[in-house]
């Protein structure tokens, strides 16, 4: 167990002097000297100047329900696409994790990862293009009976050119990372993803402070035509990307997951488990899952799908690496429900990682 001290006196700080004193005050003036020491490059007008944002989300509807998630930068744009995607299928008909679902949501990832790419990073993002049902069918006629080859979940300078490419929404335009959801008695409710980075960061702690310094530099893209590129004063796509549904009478779930790029694939399996196929949300997280990313056909997943269902995928094209009945390499899921007719909560954790739900 590692006691933090130094960063308990550092929110007894914030907390009495207010966010100024980590900014403006003795607080940054320890991170400035640290990055001097140190050879890093935040300077104290760095920290002065830094204002938060505040943004309404994006959602979409699915099959009646509403599902918000952060706007761009984050990347939360991909598992909507997906979503939208998704819903011109008859899921629940088709089964969970059946050969017809698993071929339509892998080669369905594929099409709204390509799209993130291109996109989430740019000034001013076509977002409702992405988002709506006219460019979903369109991205929808896309998927065939076989996998097709993709790039990856990623820009990599030089790397493979996949069959999957980024579409054009304009026309339709009207891992050391933690979530956690709570939800009081009187329905106020949050659903946070936070991250370091990598894990623990760039490993460099603020002395005195307590204050683990993050890596998330490393998701800027060196290549300068990347819509990921590096640059002064901008914003990195960020793969933290927490989802709250609603109905018409209210809350519904909240749900997130670590992950990194996985996170955008984690979660609409996590919520479709609950919509389509009708699952508690611990029995939503706790399912088996799968995971695309890497350059090719391969695709990461849990064992304890039918093996005979990766026989058959394997003969459309895809390409298995096998994690074992349980990993972490597919996330971390957290997530409350709230019953809609007694209104009562109940939490779900993942086993795949340290995760816990509890109430009072």
């Amino acid at each position: 167990m590692v006691v933090q001290k130094a960063l308990a006196e550092t929110f007894r700080q914030v907390a009495a002097e207010g966010a100024d004193v980590f900014y403006k005050g003795a607080i940054a003036d320890c991170i400035v000297r640290y990055m001097e020491e140190t050879g890093g490059l935040i300077t104290k007008e760095d920290l002065a100047d830094f204002a938060p944002a505040f943004v309404d989300p994006v959602s979409i509807n699915y099959r009646g329900y509403e599902v918000f998630a952060p706007p761009p930068p984050c990347q939360a744009v991909q598992y909507l696409e997906t979503l939208a995607i998704m819903e011109g299928f008859d899921v629940a008909g088709l089964g969970h994790n059946t050969v017809e679902t698993l071929h339509r949501f892998i080669e369905t990832t594929k099409l709204a990862m390509a799209d993130r790419i291109a996109y989430a990073a740019i000034d001013d993002p076509p977002t409702a293009g992405l988002l709506s049902k006219e460019y979903a069918a369109e991205r929808r006629a896309l998927i065939g009976d076989k996998a097709q080859f993709t790039a990856g979940d990623h820009l990599v300078p030089g790397g493979p050119v996949g069959e999957v490419k980024a579409g054009d929404p304009h026309a339709w335009m009207s891992e050391c990372t933690t979530h956690f959801d709570t939800i009081d008695a009187d329905g106020n409710a949050v659903a946070c993803t936070q991250s370091l980075g990598g894990a623990f960061g760039s490993s460099m702690v603020v002395p005195e402070t307590g204050i683990a310094l993050n890596n998330f530099m490393r998701w800027f893209d060196r290549e300068p035509t990347s819509p990921n590129a590096i640059g002064p004063a901008k914003k990195n796509e960020m793969c933290v990307s927490p989802a709250q549904i609603w109905d018409a009478d209210g809350l519904r779930l909240l749900i997130g997951t670590p992950g990194s790029y996985g996170i955008l694939q984690t979660t609409p399996q996590m919520i479709m488990n609950i919509l389509d196929h009708q699952m508690n949300v611990q029995a939503a997280i706790e399912a088996p899952r799968v995971k695309t990313g890497n350059p090719g056909f391969v695709v990461d997943a849990e064992n304890r799908i039918d093996r005979e269902v990766f026989t058959e995928l394997e003969r459309r094209g895809h390409q298995f690496n096998f994690l074992g009945d349980w990993s972490h390499g597919v996330g971390g899921g957290q997530g409350i429900m709230v019953d809609a007719d007694t209104g009562s909560f109940m939490g779900g954790a993942d086993p795949r990682r340290d995760g816990y739900a509890l109430g009072w």
